[in-house]
């Protein structure tokens, strides 16, 4: 009978992960595709330069957000540019299984429990059109920048660099 019961937990168990990671691809492919064409389109209407203050207004907007009282996705990474998307402490742990990867062999995407809820992690790797403002900006994208984000840590990247991940967090009731 034991046995039966532990089957029983481990399935259901088993069940609610694979739930809770379905959803939040589904909730995380959304976010990114809208951010994506957020970027697309400010980069071909005004180039890299208007696409900073697309970028500084609307992607938090698109971003982070609570999904249906369900889930709160968010961005981290160890090199950020808008404080706002400094690492939590638990998360630090986290990025470290990912830091040192890259696009060519890139850590997989997973679902974390971290303090009695479920996270799950994509790493985010840097595309060609990101290195316009995460590489080496021209002048006066490195200016915009510099007025908005003082401290910001996210330039100097190269293709296919680690750049930090998306998170979709459960909220707990």
């Amino acid at each position: 009978m034991r046995f039966l019961i532990l089957i029983i937990f481990m399935t259901s168990s088993l069940y609610a992960e694979d739930n809770f990671k379905s959803e939040a691809i589904d909730q995380l492919k959304s976010v990114k595709k809208a951010f994506m064409q957020e970027m697309t389109s400010a980069i071909a209407k005004s180039g890299p330069y208007g696409a900073v203050d697309s970028c500084h207004l609307k992607a938090p907007h698109l971003i982070e957000n609570n999904y249906g009282g369900k889930f709160i996705i968010r961005r981290a990474s160890n090199k950020f540019r808008n404080k706002d998307n400094k690492p939590p402490k638990w998360m630090k742990p986290i990025l470290a299984k990912y830091e040192g990867s890259d696009a060519e062999k890139p850590v997989a995407a997973k679902v974390y429990e971290v303090d009695n809820f479920k996270v799950y992690v994509e790493p985010i790797y840097i595309k060609g059109i990101c290195l316009q403002c995460h590489g080496k900006p021209v002048d006066s994208v490195q200016k915009k920048l510099d007025k908005l984000y003082p401290k910001d840590l996210a330039t100097g990247y190269k293709l296919g660099e680690f750049r930090g991940v998306f998170y979709v967090k459960e909220l707990k009731e």
